[in-house]
C-alpha cells in the first residue's frame, strides 16, 4: 500500500520489486549486509556487531559504493533511467526504496545518501505477528507440494530452497518479539535523524488516507497527482486497521502481551 501511494506521490520505488514492493536491487544488497555477520531479515540483532569492527565497516561501505556504479543498477533504475541517467545522483526524480531491512542497515546507506529523507510506517505488533505467521503457512504449503513434486529429482540436485519463510514468525510469540526488535531499532535510529523522518503508523493511514497523503507530500516535496492519488486511496480498507480485533484467539494474545505492546505505543 504504501509503495503505491508513494508513486501516485510521484515517487520513483525501483524497476524491478516483489510483490511486496521491495525493490529487488536494494532487497538483495540488505541481505548481504545482514549476512556479513550470520544474520538475516527474521535474525537481525547480530547485525550491530559490525560498527565494533571500524575496517570491516568501511570495507562493506566500500563494496556498496561500488554496487551502485555497476550494471546491475539496472535493475533498480529500469532500461530507460539506467540510460538517461546512468547513476542515482543524476535521477531527474524523487525516488525511494522500500525495505523494512533498512532498520538496521540504515547507517550504511546514510554514508552513501548523506541528505536521505526516512519514512518509518509502524503497525500493530500482533496485526504484523499474524501477517507473518499467515505467510510462513503459506510457503510451507507451496514448498511441501514443490518437494513432492521434485523429491526423486534431489537425489541429483540438493534442495536449496528452505520449507519455512522463518521458523521463529511461524508463532505469534516469535513474529511479535521480532516487531519488538525492529520497532526499538527504529525509534533508536530515528530519534537521530530529527525532521528529516517522517513517522505514520499504518492504523493513522486507513483511518484518514488523505491526511497520510498530504503529509507524505509535504515531506517529500511531490506535486500534487489528484487523479492517481484517488486512484490509490479508493483501494484503501479501513477495516485493515487493527485487524486482530475481529479474532478472538488475536484479541486475547493482544490482551496477554498488552504491556509489551503498549511499550511501542500501541
Amino acid at each position: 500500500m504504501l509503495v503505491h501511494l508513494l508513486s501516485a506521490l510521484g515517487l520513483f520505488t525501483g524497476w524491478r520489486k516483489d510483490p511486496f514492493g521491495e525493490a529487488l536491487f536494494f532487497q538483495f544488497l540488505n541481505e548481504w549486509l545482514l549476512r556479513q555477520t550470520g544474520g538475516a531479515w527474521d535474525n537481525p540483532a547480530s547485525f550491530q556487531t559490525l560498527f565494533a569492527d571500524r575496517d570491516a565497516y568501511c570495507q562493506v561501505v566500500d563494496y556498496l559504493r561500488d554496487q551502485l556504479q555497476c550494471p546491475r543498477k539496472i535493475s533498480y533504475l529500469g532500461p530507460r533511467n539506467y540510460l538517461a541517467s546512468r547513476s542515482f545522483t543524476a535521477l531527474q526524480m524523487p525516488w525511494a526504496w522500500k525495505d523494512p531491512r533498512n532498520t538496521f542497515t540504515l547507517p550504511l546507506w546514510l554514508e552513501l545518501f548523506p541528505d536521505a529523507k526516512v519514512i518509518h510506517i509502524c503497525r500493530h505488533g500482533v496485526d504484523v505477528a499474524n501477517s507473518l505467521r499467515m505467510r510462513c503457512d503459506l510457503l510451507l504449503q507451496q514448498e511441501k507440494q514443490r518437494y513432492r513434486r521434485w523429491r526423486r529429482a534431489h537425489v541429483v540436485w540438493p534442495k536449496r530452497r528452505r520449507f519455512s519463510l522463518s521458523p521463529r514468525c511461524a508463532t505469534l510469540e516469535g513474529g511479535l518479539s521480532l516487531w519488538e526488535q525492529y520497532m526499538s531499532e527504529a525509534d533508536a535510529q530515528v530519534s537521530a535523524l530529527d525532521d528529516r523522518v517522517c513517522e505514520l503508523r499504518y492504523e493513522e493511514i486507513l483511518r484518514d488516507p488523505n491526511a497520510a497523503v498530504e503529509t507524505l507530500a509535504r515531506f517529500c516535496g511531490t506535486i500534487d497527482r489528484s487523479p492517481e492519488i484517488n486512484a490509490v486511496v479508493k483501494t484503501i480498507e479501513p477495516d485493515r486497521a487493527f485487524a486482530y480485533k475481529q479474532d478472538s484467539k488475536l484479541r486475547a494474545f493482544a490482551d496477554d502481551h498488552a504491556t509489551r505492546l503498549a511499550t511501542h505505543g500501541y
